[in-house]
């Protein structure tokens, strides 16, 4: 554990933060700074980032690993990639995602799980292989009696009258990752 015991401590990743020996958790508790030359790997176990940072460049998270954003505000900068066969999970805090709708700028999870905290400035976030969401509010509804007392909701979804295809062609822009029927 690294952790913030007075000062100003930040930990700047400018190589390769690994994780590879045991199967416990590792938690950085000080703000984190990757730059674009750094990157994150998790081989075994959990990494968990627990004091908020800027993350801009690659995290590579190996089967049965996880990298955890766990507390704080995690900055993920445009172009951020997670891959690998390992699970790469915000689970408190909030993950601010700053991408456009541009293939080469997109946030990208190969598995992702939203287990708690708040996902923001995320109009679009490409997640290739499995995607959960355990915790968190359905803001994807136009049903008052579905999201009174949620509050407060995701950013990012517009609602259209169902079977109003014009208003739904209407919605869809270049910054539109999905719909929902």
């Amino acid at each position: 554990t690294m952790s913030n015991l007075g000062g100003t401590p930040r930990f700047t990743n400018n190589g390769i933060l690994r994780r590879s020996v045991g199967t416990g958790t590792v938690t950085i508790g000080v703000p984190v700074t990757q730059s674009s030359t750094g990157s994150s790997e998790v081989l075994t176990g959990t990494l968990a980032y627990a004091g908020g940072g800027n993350f801009s460049n690659t995290a590579a998270v190996s089967l049965s690993a996880t990298l955890d954003f766990n507390t704080g505000t995690d900055t993920l900068a445009s172009g951020f990639t997670a891959s690998g066969a390992g699970t790469t999970q915000l689970t408190n805090g909030t993950m601010a995602v700053l991408t456009s709708a541009t293939a080469s700028t997109l946030v990208t999870f190969q598995n992702f799980t939203h287990a708690g905290g708040t996902l923001s400035n995320a109009d679009t976030v490409n997640v290739t292989g499995t995607f959960s969401w355990t915790l968190g509010t359905i803001s994807a509804t136009n049903q008052p009696k579905m999201r009174d007392g949620f509050e407060p909701l995701m950013p990012g979804f517009q609602g259209v009258a169902f079977n109003d295809l014009a208003a739904a062609e209407a919605a869809i822009d270049e910054a539109t990752a999905g719909f929902l029927v």
